[in-house]
């Protein structure tokens, strides 16, 4: 199978796929494994134990659209990723002078976040989401 028809098929970028051939071919299936459950915050689940149940019934049918579950498509499901765009409008179009004008902003951000449970609700459309 060609490069671009994985990239397609997973919804990754052929580089990604090229890359993860690369790494793959030199050190095996531990080449591929995700680097994030090594890392001391990799520890940390993203997900509840019903979460992750209620994640693993809904991978169990096709997606919304008929096609396959895929790289793009499983993170819509999972509410941390729903709310990286509200999160990033803050910084869009802007340039921060050091990081701590950078991380002033997304505490401000996460605040208001934090504060405004039916807005985040509304837009991620998790209704359990408010209670993490």
């Amino acid at each position: 199978m060609k490069v671009e028809q994985v990239a397609e098929i997973t919804g990754f970028s052929a580089d990604w796929v090229r890359k993860m051939a690369r790494s793959y071919n030199a050190l095996g299936a531990e080449g591929i494994v995700d680097g994030h459950q090594k890392s001391p915050g990799g520890k940390q689940k993203a997900l509840t134990p019903e979460q992750q149940k209620q994640l693993f019934e809904r991978l169990q049918s096709p997606p919304d659209d008929g096609g396959l579950w895929s790289g793009p498509k499983v993170p819509q499901l999972n509410p941390t990723e729903c709310i990286w765009p509200m999160l990033r409008e803050r910084l869009a179009n802007k340039v921060f002078d050091n990081l701590d004008a950078l991380e002033a902003v997304l505490i401000e951000r996460c605040q208001w976040l934090m504060n405004n449970p039916i807005t985040v609700k509304g837009e991620v459309g998790f209704s359990w989401l408010c209670s993490i």
